[in-house]
């Protein structure tokens, strides 16, 4: 991006008036951003833990086409992929969990949190620690 940018000749694109040019240097920005910013958006599922993010998401459906892949041609190498995949997932959901509690503690341990939000989230992170202790049996 910063290539690009640099082999843009400014003087032919800031012309005219100030909104022009405003309107220009937007143009180019956005274009840029379009093309070498990664954007991706992720729609969570009403049944997802409060924790379970993008990176879940992706663990979870690598896992997932790793297990289907070694269910349709059960080979060593389609089991490692699904071993390394399992593990993975794993780590990415142990990772996203800690991440999520220390947000919630942080987040409960402001002024600004009045006891009846705190009773809320406190009984959504009870929750949140039964369902995923009884997924591990």
């Amino acid at each position: 991006m910063k290539a690009t940018l640099n082999n843009i000749v400014w003087s032919d694109v800031l012309t005219g008036d100030v909104d022009t040019q405003v309107k220009n240097f937007t143009e180019i920005l956005m274009s840029h951003q379009r093309r070498f910013v990664p954007c991706q958006t992720y729609k969570s599922k009403p049944g997802d833990q409060p924790w379970f993010g993008f990176q879940c998401r992706k663990a979870a459906d690598n896992k997932s086409k790793a297990w289907l892949r070694y269910k349709s041609h059960p080979t060593r190498r389609h089991k490692h992929q699904h071993k390394m995949a399992c593990e993975n997932m794993k780590r990415v959901q142990k990772e996203a969990i800690n991440n999520w509690r220390d947000h919630l503690k942080r987040k409960l341990t402001g002024q600004s949190v009045g006891t009846k939000d705190w009773w809320e989230q406190h009984q959504t992170n009870n929750r949140a620690s039964v369902v995923t202790t009884a997924s591990r049996r």
